[in-house]
């Protein structure tokens, strides 16, 4: 009888709770705890699980000689040296658009908790009685500026039009196929906007890319919105612009540093804070988990990967 060959090994650094599917495919080794992998089980892995959120580059790589894929279960690959994968013929996968509808959701929710003064209202409706002097506003013909338009600008976009607002959009190209107006810059789309909505991956181009200066254009009654990567806004600035009413408010679902968070920003009363939860819904999970699934199986059997990096993101 032909001996069956030896399961691949595959390294969980971000678990989505299909250990046990996973383990009718492969070896897992558990990455996630505080005890490092042995030697010989690294030498093993041919393919890494993660969230794009851990740094992987040469010096990650150097112990994982048989490595052949790493699949990033978001559509962020932050923290991964692409280059250098590409020069070990290591193929980088993400689950690009998976979450882009529940981010999306979670984008019009902070904007409307800031545009509503949702939690303004709900303080003074638990603790002042049944009247306020807080007047809610509305979205309708606002101009909103979107960073960046991937699965998520786009998802954004779709949603804020249908709220009656104006969209327009800067990208590190226009979009053949997006009929928004396209504005070369941040800077330029929020000398444009009341509403600046933060979708952008973290790259070394997008890093600070919404500074002092953007912020002031944005104005006194601007809004941002950032559901992409808390790096991409100089937190300084932010504050700064916060408390001075060079801009009206801020919902951020990511920060600088995180989970670590500014006092300032806690304490700000024009601030909505939530701790990076915009992409996790069940039903985000779920696809979460088919299309990790998909590529181990995929990669596995010799054929077609899906949501394979080619370059950077939009």
């Amino acid at each position: 009888m032909t001996p069956r060959p030896p399961k691949p090994s595959v390294l969980v650094l971000h678990r989505l709770g299909l250990d046990d599917v996973l383990r009718t495919m492969a070896t897992v080794i558990d990455g996630t705890g505080d005890v490092a992998p042995a030697a010989d089980q690294l030498r093993a892995i041919s393919i890494v699980i993660t969230s794009g959120q851990r740094r992987m580059g040469e010096a990650e790589f150097a112990p994982l000689p048989s490595l052949g894929l790493i699949h990033c279960v978001g559509a962020g690959v932050d923290q991964i040296d692409v280059d250098a994968a590409a020069r070990r013929g290591i193929t980088i996968t993400r689950g690009s658009g998976v979450n882009a509808a529940t981010v999306a959701d979670h984008a019009m929710a902070l904007l409307l908790s800031l545009v509503r003064r949702i939690p303004e209202l709900d303080r003074r409706t638990r603790h002042d009685g049944w009247s306020s002097s807080a007047a809610p506003d509305e979205i309708a013909d606002r101009r909103i500026g979107i960073v960046g338009m991937g699965p998520v600008g786009r998802a954004i976009a779709q949603r804020a039009a249908a709220f009656g607002a104006a969209i327009a959009y800067t990208a590190r190209r226009p979009a053949s196929d997006v009929a928004h107006a396209y504005v070369e810059s941040a800077l330029a789309l929020a000398s444009e906007s009341d509403v600046l909505a933060i979708a952008c991956p973290d790259t070394p181009q997008t890093f600070h890319l919404v500074d002092a200066r953007v912020l002031e254009a944005l104005g006194p009654t601007g809004l941002v919105v950032n559901v992409g990567r808390g790096r991409i806004v100089d937190t300084a600035a932010l504050i700064d612009a916060l408390r001075s009413g060079r801009i009206a408010g801020a919902g951020l679902d990511v920060v600088e540093g995180e989970p670590a968070t500014p006092d300032a920003l806690r304490d700000l009363p024009n601030v909505v804070l939530t701790p990076h939860v915009a992409g996790a819904s069940p039903s985000s999970l779920r696809r979460m988990r088919e299309l990790m699934l998909a590529n181990v199986r995929a990669f596995i059997g010799g054929t077609a990967l899906f949501g394979v990096v080619t370059g950077a993101a939009p």
